[in-house]
């Protein structure tokens, strides 16, 4: 099989240990959620959850969505209250099961082993890239991103998800029950505009 481009994302829930009873329930819960809804903009992505706090899964189909789905998780899970750290690589599959976990390749490798980096770092995402002189320019990208992410609020959260589902401002308010003015104020205190020139500049890329 001759190798395919891919990206991979792998994820972890943050202080999954410290979750019990109910909560933990919800957690697996809202984590399916979060991870099925992003299969509407990676139609060949089918996470497999493992542990009850951890997930893989890959796309062939739509590498340049790949970053939008990552944050869409990320800002899901913070929307419900809980943390998670994503792992994106980008690369190659060089055998392919059909389930991730079992599957190999540098995409794979580039996704794998970020993930004790984040967690040493204290970070949320990681896009790693098998190719050394764009890895350089999203090392920027990847700081920029985690110091907005590690300040996003739940309502934030909410607002830059339906920006991720490409709605207007107001189809936002509307979906959400407020007036557009406030979903402006969460999207500028977001940074959804430097989110939007880095989700921009990746589809160019990929």
């Amino acid at each position: 099989m001759p190798d395919k481009p891919a990206a991979v994302l792998t994820g972890d829930v943050i202080g999954s240990t410290s979750i019990a009873g109910s909560n933990r329930k919800r957690l697996l819960k809202v984590m399916e959620a979060a991870t099925k809804k992003a299969t509407t903009l990676l139609p060949d992505f089918k996470p497999e959850i493992f542990q009850g706090d951890s997930f893989q899964g890959y796309t062939l189909m739509k590498i340049q969505e790949a970053l939008r789905a990552t944050l869409f998780i990320i800002l899901y899970m913070r929307k419900e209250g809980f943390g998670i750290r994503i792992s994106t690589g980008l690369g190659t599959i060089t055998f392919e099961s059909g389930k991730s976990l079992t599957s190999d390749g540098t995409a794979f490798h580039q996704s794998g082993r970020n993930m004790e980096i984040l967690k040493k770092k204290d970070l949320l995402l990681a896009l790693s890239i098998d190719n050394e002189d764009l890895q350089n320019e999203w090392e920027v990208h990847n700081t920029a991103l985690n110091f907005l992410l590690n300040r996003c609020t739940g309502l934030q959260a909410a607002a830059l998800l339906q920006m991720l589902e490409k709605k207007t401002q107001q189809e936002a308010a509307n979906n959400l029950h407020v007036k557009q003015p406030a979903i402006q104020q969460r999207l500028q205190a977001a940074g959804w505009p430097v989110i939007q020139s880095i989700l921009t500049r990746f589809e160019m890329q990929f």
